[in-house]
């Protein structure tokens, strides 16, 4: 469901990013698990770590969320990503909603 491919793609997504964001988009890393090891996380599609500054995407719980959702599983992956990035760079949960992640 990914792998070391779909990081591979995550990253050369950075590419669409705007310039003045892409560096930032470039220096963390992106694991892709099935679902997050926390047990009061079980049902999220991906996790920020500030401190690791890590990208964490659930593939297993994006995929059962497409499946339920009739959604692309690719495009759920890139925005999931775009989520969890969005909170790099500061942003809330209403403000990544608001655009649309």
């Amino acid at each position: 469901m990914g792998g070391a491919t779909g990081a591979s793609r995550l990253q050369s997504r950075a590419d669409s990013i705007p310039d003045e964001l892409r560096p930032e988009a470039l220096a963390l890393s992106i694991d892709l698990c099935e679902r997050s090891a926390d047990p009061d996380q079980q049902d999220w599609l991906g996790s920020y770590s500030r401190s690791a500054q890590l990208i964490e995407l659930y593939l297993k719980v994006i995929h059962e969320y497409c499946v339920e959702n009739s959604v692309n599983f690719q495009r759920q992956i890139e925005i999931t990503y775009l989520h969890e990035l969005g909170h790099h760079l500061g942003l809330g949960e209403q403000a990544l909603l608001d655009r649309g992640l």
